[in-house]
């Protein structure tokens, strides 16, 4: 027999937030609060929500370490979401193939601007014009392993940076 999901009690911020998020026009939605506020617990009341009302949606979630990887996904159960196991952004195996390992850092960077776009409310063009920049990569589809990995690392940093200003450091 399947256990029967546990209750989960919203704070009032959370429950303001959670409005907000629904009321909004657009699919970003950035929610700031000191450290152990319950912004994890908020960002999965609301993914919840968001993806039985859009089936088929896809939840991306990112974290600077994988001690807070594993954290989301054990918070996750307790809303009946199951976060896939991803590699950790900061080790794209260099033994993999060289197609393979250029995929796998496109993915990652893929990852990053939709993560940053969404935390600075820029454009993805905008995030990727900086990002290139930053790396010195002209285009993404002619940039090797190397000048992926760069940008990869730029994105991380950056998205660190936002997080340490924010006070989310990655929830």
């Amino acid at each position: 027999m399947a256990a029967s999901p546990r209750t989960i009690r919203l704070r009032k911020w959370q429950k303001t937030a959670l409005d907000a998020f629904r009321a909004r026009d657009g699919d970003d939605f950035l929610a700031v609060a000191t450290p152990g506020a319950g912004k994890t617990t908020f960002a999965l009341a609301a993914a919840r929500q968001d993806l039985a009302a859009h089936p088929g949606r896809r939840l991306v979630v990112v974290a600077p370490t994988q001690h807070l990887k594993g954290q989301w996904a054990q918070a996750a159960e307790g809303f009946e979401l199951q976060l896939a196991d991803a590699p950790h952004l900061e080790s794209v195996a260099a033994e993999q193939s060289p197609v393979a390992r250029r995929r796998a850092l496109r993915d990652a960077n893929a990852v990053l601007v939709r993560a940053i776009a969404g935390a600075t409310g820029m454009s993805h063009a905008q995030v990727n014009g900086e990002l290139n920049r930053l790396s010195g990569v002209s285009r993404v589809a002619e940039a090797d392993a190397d000048a992926l990995d760069r940008r990869r690392s730029e994105g991380a940093r950056w998205l660190t940076r936002i997080s340490a200003r924010s006070g989310t450091r990655g929830r």
